[in-house]
């Protein structure tokens, strides 16, 4: 089955966007607050306290997220505004779906004999 995006909700897209964005920014801060931590090992506190390490790597962990939801709300509000202007110039995206098949019920004994243990 075929069937066409042509339009989305542009608050939806921020939602969707501003969550993965902060996955991802997160992610990005945990790897530069271990590079943090590498750094401060080898040059053994040469230049940076370990308080000044810590606080450096939590920064990394708590900025980062923070402003990715905002990057994301903005960039998912922006797109899907382009999106819904776009779409309906070029008939918008076509999506091929296919139906799954309806699960089987399980065996009736099968299931008495799990809620008894």
């Amino acid at each position: 089955m075929d069937f066409t995006i042509r339009r989305i909700s542009i608050f939806s897209a921020a939602k969707v966007l501003a969550l993965l964005h902060a996955i991802l920014f997160f992610i990005v801060g945990i790897i530069y607050s271990g590079v943090t931590v590498i750094i401060s090992v080898i040059s053994e506190g040469e230049g940076m306290s370990v308080f000044g390490s810590a606080t450096t790597c939590l920064t990394y962990i708590i900025v980062p997220p923070i402003a990715g939801v905002i990057y994301g709300a903005v960039i998912g509000l922006l797109l899907g505004f382009l999106y819904n202007l776009i779409a309906d110039y070029t008939g918008g995206l076509e999506v091929g779906l296919v139906e799954k098949p309806p699960k089987a019920p399980a065996a009736p004994g099968l299931q008495e004999k799990g809620r008894q243990m």
